[in-house]
């Protein structure tokens, strides 16, 4: 088995933030003190996956009645009717898709401030109108191109 090309893509400079971005993740994740820093991500990636369980529930017929997320970085949805096996796997794949896009956007024209923005103003929207199926406007949709 030859394993030169497969070297050959690890010396690759994406590569290597990647698999250092992992590495930095876990060593934070062990340290008390680091993992502080990265619970606002981790409380997002939740929020993110509950509202997914809700907006399955919604396009598949059922109700979003709410969702709660935890200091200790859980989260339940509760929904009621809908697709049960698709109101229950796409919170996984909502948090998966979500990363992807990010970076797909930070690597195209929009800066990271924007798109930051951008989504702390849909969790403020959020969470001031759980209730509200229609996405009320963010007033800094325009900055993004």
């Amino acid at each position: 088995m030859d394993l030169e090309p497969f070297v050959r893509s690890l010396q690759q400079p994406e590569i290597r933030v990647a698999i250092g971005m992992v590495f930095l993740i876990f060593v934070a994740w062990h340290i008390p003190v680091l993992r502080l820093l990265l619970f606002p991500f981790f409380l997002f990636v939740v929020f993110v996956h509950e509202i997914a369980h809700g907006v399955a529930a919604i396009l598949t017929g059922g109700e979003f009645n709410r969702f709660v997320v935890s200091r200790d970085i859980s989260g339940v949805a509760t929904v009621v009717g809908g697709a049960g096996c698709v109101t229950a796997t796409v919170g996984y794949l909502s948090t998966a898709l979500l990363g992807g896009l990010l970076l797909v956007v930070a690597a195209g024209n929009a800066s990271p401030r924007a798109v930051l923005l951008y989504e702390g103003c849909g969790m403020r929207d959020e969470a001031a109108h759980p209730a509200s199926r229609i996405p009320h406007p963010c007033p800094i949709r325009r900055w993004i191109k």
